[in-house]
């Protein structure tokens, strides 16, 4: 404990942005972790040694996808400071930043089907349809997803490329990866 403290100290005083403050060192704490959504391993938080229980309690909030674990480390020199609040580069595995990569690889394998996903996104957020009389929902989101796929005639494009409605309707509320789209109906052929 005294040799990381040691340590803590010798690289504040080398970073050139030290104010002869030895009381409260500026570090980094730091959180490992599963890979994110651009592929880091580690986030973590510059401030001062005072601040690090309450940085690592605010990434804990962020609901974090895996195993993890933190650590206090020495700042670097080339580490920006901000005397007045925390600096953060945090690239935690949680469940936007996989859905925000599972919609990019969607486009990414099937580029003529990126109407059939935006429009699946905004159709999610938007309300239910409901009768006007007895305020009762007349169909379901997907439903009506499958419907403007049909009468744009992308759901032949979409079956020509192995995919059907349903598949893009879980990839784009987050239930389904691209990777595993089709694997389903593969795996029954086969069988």
């Amino acid at each position: 404990m005294i040799a990381l403290a040691r340590e803590l100290m010798v690289a504040w005083r080398a970073h050139p942005g030290y104010d002869g403050n030895d009381g409260d060192p500026m570090v980094r704490a730091v959180c490992h972790h599963e890979p994110g959504p651009h592929g880091r391993t580690m986030s973590y938080t510059i401030g001062q040694l005072g601040d690090a229980p309450f940085c690592f309690r605010r990434i804990e909030k962020r609901h974090i996808m895996g195993e993890y674990s933190f650590c206090v480390e020495p700042i670097k020199p080339d580490d920006p400071l901000d005397e007045f609040c925390l600096l953060d580069c945090w690239d935690l595995p949680n469940k936007a930043g996989f859905n925000y990569q599972n919609r990019a690889e969607f486009k990414r394998r099937w580029p003529t089907l990126r109407r059939a996903m935006n429009l699946a996104r905004t159709a999610h957020r938007i309300p239910a349809p409901r009768d006007p009389v007895t305020r009762r929902v007349v169909g379901s989101k997907r439903d009506q997803f499958c419907e403007w796929l049909q009468r744009e005639g992308l759901d032949v494009e979409a079956q020509r490329q192995g995919v059907t409605p349903e598949e893009i309707w879980c990839i784009a509320i987050g239930k389904l990866s691209p990777a595993d789209a089709g694997a389903y109906r593969q795996l029954e052929m086969q069988l």
